[in-house]
């Protein structure tokens, strides 16, 4: 198996947060052409992206979902009541093996687990946008996608949808094309609107695909 890997250093997302000075080195290795090509969910499959905090000992990786290492874990939060998530799905192991496995072999689409030094910490769904305008801008295709989570809150990391989130941002602007992402957000919920105010989404009422009274957020991950 080829492996392609490389490693940048630059200021820190988490920059403004937790420090004034602090430094990271990402790296990615892929054995694939596209984080996007579907895969077996039942093998191990190594990190696509991995973010090291050089003066807290922090390390940050974004890798594809196991379900026989993970499904116990997804199967704990989405039955937690702490659980946040825009998207519900029976919520039994069966459906959610198949879930994810369906997800994985797609091609079009992708589930990844985000850990925090070795310890999963939230899950992202990353599918092909069916919104096809931004307030009056046409979107284009490849230049965007849609974004589903699953995790349970955490009082110890209050910031926990920040960290995982913008680390699948770096993800996806050193490896995708893609620009603009999109989470819907199919009922009222001030954690996560203050948390996607604080990193800096966009909001909209959309009232055309998910029905009356949600909300669409658009987050610009190519500056």
């Amino acid at each position: 198996m080829q492996n392609n890997s490389q490693g940048t250093e630059s200021k820190s997302l988490y920059e403004n947060a937790r420090a004034n000075c602090i430094y990271y080195k990402t790296s990615f290795s892929m054995a694939r052409s596209s984080i996007f090509d579907s895969y077996d969910p039942l093998i191990k499959t190594e990190p696509v992206f991995v973010i090291e905090n050089m003066n807290i000992q922090e390390r940050l990786l974004v890798r594809p979902v196991w379900i026989i290492g993970d499904l116990k874990t997804l199967h704990n939060w989405m039955n937690s009541p702490l659980r946040k998530s825009n998207w519900f799905i029976d919520t039994g192991k069966k459906s959610l093996f198949r879930h994810y496995k369906e997800t994985s072999l797609a091609g079009d689409s992708q589930s990844f687990m985000i850990e925090h030094n070795q310890i999963p910490i939230i899950q992202f769904d990353i599918m092909p946008n069916p919104v096809k305008k931004w307030r009056n801008k046409r979107l284009k295709h490849g230049d965007d996608c849609l974004v589903n989570f699953l995790f349970a809150e955490n009082f110890r990391m209050p910031g926990l949808f920040q960290t995982g989130f913008e680390c699948l941002a770096e993800c996806l602007r050193s490896l995708t094309g893609i620009r603009f992402i999109y989470v819907p957000i199919l009922q009222s919920d001030k954690y996560m609107d203050t948390q996607m105010t604080t990193i800096g989404f966009e909001s909209r009422r959309f009232s055309t695909f998910y029905g009356k009274g949600n909300w669409l957020y658009r987050f610009e991950i190519g500056k």
